[in-house]
């Protein structure tokens, strides 16, 4: 037989209608965390055809639209209380009928049932309830269901093998099947038919629950909850027993009657083969019950191939809305590429060879593939026949849906044709109306960026624009895509015409842009203008960095460059720039770096990020200048705890800093700790290079006759050449050797072997000890 286009994988049947007391307890997988949605970056919403009863299955990458966790048994939850409320005749309590219900175990009902008061948290009121039949009866039938729950609310994964209990299963199903014929109350008669016929399917006993539910259901007059969750095993046990034809009839009738299933009939429903479809079809009643059979199959397979169809039976039918805007979105998936920028990668790429793969297209149960590039056109002469047909159904959504397609096809005389027809203005439905203006807010876009844009075309588009980010009552039109959508398009057009700094205002994605001198400078020249057009001042009122940040910036590519004053003049452009504050004092030194206790003592006059470089410049000049040898060492000493601890090593890396760093650009921020943020790939520099601060230690000790002084200096010219050897590679020979023999260590050990300072290093470095041959160092110490 031939294979239908749109064969999915099989779904567990133990939906909603399959269950009692039903949780839900489907894994969908082991990631860590979800991409962003389709509806994150269409601009196209489906919520203008008004379907409300199936706008879950509106076109997302979750479950269920708008909702990733879509409640399915929510409504019969509700009225499964009600009804048991109903029961007990409101002589219990709400919240103790739910207790029952939702939260009580077979040990405590059966507590219930012999008025022990063992278990305190059962409610009174349960316990000393009046032990009429109506109250005994029900407690007997609960304590049974919740029994039932051993084997039908199993928690197990896909690729685990499901353990059944048979034994226990049968004897479940002859208790139920007894009580049934037994119970006189039609309420509870009712349910354990219910539980008879699931445990029948959960024995493996399909034919017998076909038998059960004949047995006990007609299914001419039956009506209600637990008809149609019965109903519902019965079709599951069809489709186990290959009778795929007359199980997908149940579940689309179930699909369009049913307010409690409608969901899990839909998940439930599989065509397998082409000759069952048409045996599907052949038992439909009437063309309504067509229409909902190729209502999902287009769900399922193809909208294209569902609309048409439904078109052929009814013209005015309802059931087209949810596949027309499934068509319309599944087009967009290929046609518009308005990616976050910020986010994680698309499950569903709109690349050529995923068009083609023969894997794309049979891949999606949500037939996401279902219209390629290629049947584009086919997809709108259909919408192009619906809309001139007199009496389809809502035909404003067709005309608009049209439009946009058109917009998509770039087919724009077309589209301001029927936007034209249209008249945008006249609309009364606020969600048509506005998705109208998106189309031709687009079709304007993509004309005047053909060209050169002049300040009238930027007027019209901004008037676009502001249309697009007001706070608007009509929050399902995707104004913020659009809007994304439209200024990336922009800055697409300014990055053509060489304007970079404008296409990075509009569309700040380019981390490297603010690591280049060259662009920050002139970045910071724009934005110092005191003319702009209207467009740009839009633009910059929208960007993420202002001028403050920038001079910022600035200082801080030269704080790393070692320009301390030109750092001052950049701060000194807007001395807020300047204030950020560092964790610990940069110029104090330990033998033993410590970020933490440094960060945690208190400072007695803590610094900014402008009174850093202030200081540093105040100490280098003092220390150029000094004719005093000892005052020249101390001073190139602090001078160098500050070039150490602004690095990734010392307890300031705060100095490096910043909007585009640390508060704004997670990327960057990353990057910081992995190879800098002003660091190059082949030569390290300033975050992470310790050279300059190693330079001016060894120049303190050589400007010093104290040897305790100079010990200290050539120990923190040691942590500088060992951290220049952890960014570059160690020696030869000596890779990863903490304590390979670089040059301050020899130094030290030959000339500075018998000053304290040598042996309180000793004493607190397990590094410098090993070096030293010590067997018993901190390192080496058991914890």
């Amino acid at each position: 037989m031939k294979k239908l286009t749109f064969k999915i994988s099989l779904v567990v049947l133990s939906s909603l209608c399959l269950f009692f007391l039903w949780t839900s307890k489907k894994t969908e997988g082991c990631s860590g965390g979800d991409p962003e949605d389709f509806t994150d970056q269409s601009l196209f919403a489906p919520e203008i055809s008004g379907e409300t009863t199936l706008s879950p299955l509106f076109i997302t990458y979750h479950s269920y639209y708008n909702n990733a966790d879509y409640s399915r048994n929510e409504n019969y939850t509700e009225k499964n209380q009600q009804e048991w409320i109903n029961y007990f005749k409101k002589t219990i309590s709400n919240a103790g009928v739910i207790w029952l219900l939702n939260t009580s175990n077979v040990n405590q009902i059966e507590e219930i049932i012999s008025s022990a008061k063992i278990d305190k948290t059962i409610p009174e009121e349960l316990l000393t309830h009046k032990r009429d039949k109506l109250y005994n009866d029900a407690l007997v039938y609960l304590k049974n269901a919740k029994l039932a729950e051993a084997f039908a609310n199993t928690y197990y994964y896909s690729w685990q093998e499901k353990k059944v209990d048979q034994h226990f299963i049968d004897s479940m199903s002859t208790v139920f099947q007894s009580n049934c014929k037994n119970e006189k109350n039609t309420f509870l008669k009712e349910r354990y038919a219910f539980q008879w016929i699931r445990s029948l399917y959960f024995a493996g006993k399909y034919q017998e629950a076909i038998n059960a539910f004949t047995s006990f259901f007609n299914e001419k007059t039956s009506t209600g909850t637990i008809y149609e969750r019965c109903l519902s095993y019965k079709a599951g046990s069809l489709y186990k027993q290959q009778k795929y034809s007359e199980s997908n009839y149940i579940f689309s009738k179930l699909f369009y009657e049913s307010g409690y299933c409608r969901f899990d009939a839909y998940t439930s429903f599989h065509p397998q083969e082409e000759e069952d479809w048409k045996q599907t079809l052949l038992l439909a009643k009437n063309n309504s019950e067509k229409e909902v059979l190729w209502q999902l199959y287009g769900i399922y397979a193809s909208p294209l191939v569902g609309m048409k169809n439904i078109f052929a039976l009814n013209p005015a039918s309802d059931k087209n809305m949810i596949l027309l805007m499934r068509a319309v979105n599944i087009v967009e998936i290929y046609a518009v590429d308005n990616k976050l920028d910020y986010g994680y990668d698309y499950i569903f790429s709109p690349s050529e060879e995923s068009d083609t793969s023969a894997y794309a297209k049979g891949y999606s149960s949500y037939s996401w593939y279902s219209i390629q590039k290629e049947q584009t056109d086919t997809l709108i002469q259909f919408v192009e026949t619906a809309a001139k047909t007199p009496g389809v159904y809502k035909p404003l959504v067709w005309k608009t849906s049209l439009a946009y397609l058109y917009y998509l096809k770039g087919k724009t005389e077309q589209a301001h044709e029927i936007l034209k027809q249209l008249n945008v203005e006249s609309i009364s439905d606020p969600l048509i109306k506005g998705q109208n203006k998106i189309t031709e807010g687009l079709l304007y876009l993509d004309e005047i960026t053909k060209g050169d844009i002049t300040p009238a075309q930027e007027d019209v588009l901004l008037s676009y624009l502001l249309s697009f980010r007001k706070p608007s009552d009509n929050y399902p039109l995707r104004y913020d895509n659009v809007h994304r959508y439209i200024v990336s398009k922009l800055a697409n057009y300014y990055e053509n015409k060489q304007e970079y700094v404008l296409a990075e205002i509009a569309y700040s994605v380019n981390d490297k842009f603010y690591t280049d001198a060259g662009k920050t400078a002139s970045m910071i020249a724009y934005l110092e203008q005191h003319s702009h057009r209207p467009l740009e001042n839009y633009l910059i009122s929208l960007y993420k960095y202002s001028l403050r940040d920038f001079y910022e910036l600035e200082a801080t590519l030269k704080i790393y460059n070692y320009d301390f004053d030109g750092a001052i003049a950049s701060f000194s452009k807007d001395v807020s720039s300047g204030e950020r504050m560092l964790d610990a004092n940069p110029f104090n030194m330990r033998i033993t770096d410590c970020h933490d206790c440094d960060h945690a003592m208190p400072q007695k006059n803590p610094l900014n990020k402008l009174q850093f470089a202030q200081k540093m410049s105040a100490i280098k000049h003092s220390a150029d200048s000094s004719k005093v040898a000892n005052e020249k060492a101390l001073n190139y000493f602090l001078y160098a705890n500050g070039l150490y601890n602004m690095t990734y090593y010392g307890n300031c890396r705060s100095v490096s800093s910043s909007s585009f760093y640390f508060d704004t650009d997670a990327a960057l921020s990353n990057r910081e700790y992995e190879e800098g943020p002003y660091s190059d790939a082949d030569s390290i520099q300033s975050y992470l290079d310790c050279r300059e601060a190693r330079k001016y230690y060894e120049m303190a000790a050589s400007f010093s006759n104290n040897k305790e002084f100079k010990a200290k200096c050539y120990w923190m010219a040691a942590k500088c050449e060992h951290a220049y050897y952890i960014e570059t590679g160690f020696p030869e020979g000596k890779a990863n050797a903490d304590f390979a023999e670089y040059d301050n260590y020899k130094l030290l050990k030959k000339d500075f072997k018998n000053t304290r300072y040598y042996n309180e290093i000793l004493n607190e470095c397990g590094y410098f000890c090993t070096y030293n041959g010590g067997k018993n160092c901190i390192r080496n110490k058991d914890e």
